[in-house]
């Protein structure tokens, strides 16, 4: 998590949770100190739940769930060790721990969507002409892009650790603290909304010497930190009086808040200081434990008769570059070419086993159609279902073009022999695989080819003709993948 704070901006305010959540707690010092510590078994069983899904996410390879189960692992550790008192009364600040996990890249798409929506909506009820194709507008004085970075993702993170806090220190009543928290991070999306509005006006205006480098995330972060400081500056007019000077979520007699004696602090029974051992004893234990079954399961032999196969499998495939080349960095092998050059037809396998990190067949950076490949355009991609020696096998199936060439291309993952297209499903797969004693041996297909040949062009087939056609090709591609994989 370190690591992702310190070189993502989108997350660099995770560095900042844990030492506000320390600020938290010790300021309601006075309030703890009246509290009897106990033993909670709750938190003994939540940790026992947080380690299992640990281990499942670690073999998985899901980093942003053994994050979310670590944090956990946190906070029940806490719960198992005060007891139900002290962890209540220490809530907000346990959960906002969580706030430290590097999650919510699944919200790119539908962030990058509105703000397009938004955007060319705007631009078109004040009368600037403005064309759309996909994540694509173009405008008289020039082309814009709507990319991760406009998704407004960092705005929607920040804004809400920022909101939640506000909301905790300045409301008591938690209807109060939902509504402000909700407020927040709707008004961070608008700002986005309108911070791409503004920026494209800015450059249509200056006729593209402003607002198109990097000035145009400078002006985004100010217009943020405007609309962030408005927010507050009006949550503020309706806080709560009680809570503006309060130490904790609730109210304190006046002796104990404005008395800290920490040598008057109920002491801690022998009985509950044995179990409270216990607990670190087993929490050790159970770490080590887990630690040692980790290392067994990711004990996997790498196949080394994978290129042979699919050599033998695949005689006629021409070895060398291919028209969509997809990246898949850490591949145990991968094997490439193409099968027919008269329709254009390619194919892409990379095996993957003894998964770890930097070695991942679904990891950032590893996809289909890469940065490098944005020059083609996704005209549509679909899930599709296909019969592969008669298992139903769930596919995606992109229309991609560049230029005047068309392409229809499928890809799936197949793990211990079952193929899926989902990337959470092949994680999810790939866990139960290692469980089960499999091990993680993983194959990536891609196989594409042109949707109209010179030949079917001169018969004028139709685009829906075009499609089958190209289809039926890849159909009878697709089976004998199943002979490739190492089993």
């Amino acid at each position: 998590m370190a690591k992702v704070w310190g070189t993502s901006e989108t997350y660099g305010h995770g560095m900042a949770v844990a030492p506000i959540a320390a600020w938290l707690i010790w300021r309601q010092r006075a309030q703890l100190a009246v509290l009897t510590p106990s033993v909670s078994w709750l938190g003994v069983a939540g940790l026992a739940v947080c380690c299992v899904g640990w281990l499942a996410a670690e073999l998985a390879g899901i980093n942003v769930v053994t994050q979310f189960a670590f944090t956990g692992m946190l906070v029940c550790l806490a719960l198992a060790l005060t007891g139900w008192s002290v962890a209540k009364a220490m809530a907000f600040p346990l959960l906002f721990l969580f706030f430290m996990v590097p999650a919510g890249e699944a919200l790119n798409p539908p962030l990058m969507d509105g703000t397009a929506n938004a955007t060319v909506w705007a631009l078109q009820m004040t009368g600037i002409p403005v064309y759309r194709e996909g994540m694509n507008f173009a405008l008289p004085t020039g082309r814009w892009s709507v990319v991760e970075a406009c998704s407004g993702l960092r705005y929607v993170l920040a804004a809400a650790m920022l909101g939640a806090l506000f909301a905790y220190l300045n409301f008591e009543r938690w209807s109060q603290r939902i509504a402000f928290f909700g407020v927040s991070i709707a008004v961070s999306v608008v700002a986005n909304w309108m911070r791409a509005y503004l920026i494209v006006l800015v450059g249509h205006f200056s006729n593209m010497k402003w607002g198109v480098g990097d000035d145009h995330v400078v002006y985004g972060w100010v217009f943020f930190g405007i609309t962030m400081f408005v927010l507050f500056w009006m949550g503020a007019k309706w806080r709560d009086s009680a809570a503006t000077g309060k130490a904790g979520p609730s109210t304190m007699d006046a002796s104990v808040a404005t008395h800290t004696d920490f040598g008057a602090a109920v002491p801690l029974p022998r009985s509950s200081k044995g179990k409270r051992r216990a607990v670190l004893a087993g929490t050790l234990v159970c770490i080590g434990l887990i630690h040692l079954v980790l290392s067994n399961l990711r004990d996997v032999t790498p196949r080394t008769d994978f290129e042979a196969r699919a050599v033998q499998t695949f005689p006629g495939l021409i070895r060398g570059p291919i028209t969509v080349q997809p990246q898949f960095a850490g591949a145990r092998s991968t094997i490439q070419g193409v099968l027919d050059p008269e329709h254009g037809t390619e194919l892409y396998l990379a095996y993957f086993a003894r998964q770890e990190d930097g070695a991942e067949m679904i990891a950032f950076g590893n996809a289909v159609l890469p940065e490098s490949e944005r020059g083609w355009q996704v005209l549509s991609r679909s899930d599709r279902t296909i019969a592969l020696e008669g298992q139903s096998v769930s596919i995606l199936e992109w229309h991609i073009r560049q230029g005047n060439q068309e392409r229809l291309l499928w890809s799936w993952y197949t793990i211990a022999g079952i193929g899926v297209a989902s990337d959470y499903k092949a994680k999810a797969l790939t866990a139960w695989s290692m469980l089960s004693g499999n091990g993680d041996h993983s194959l990536v297909t891609l196989i594409d080819t042109r949707i109209q040949s010179s030949g079917e062009r001169a018969f004028g087939q139709s685009d829906g003709r075009a499609q089958d056609l190209a289809r039926a090709r890849l159909q009878a591609v697709a089976p004998r993948v199943q002979q490739v994989f190492p089993r």
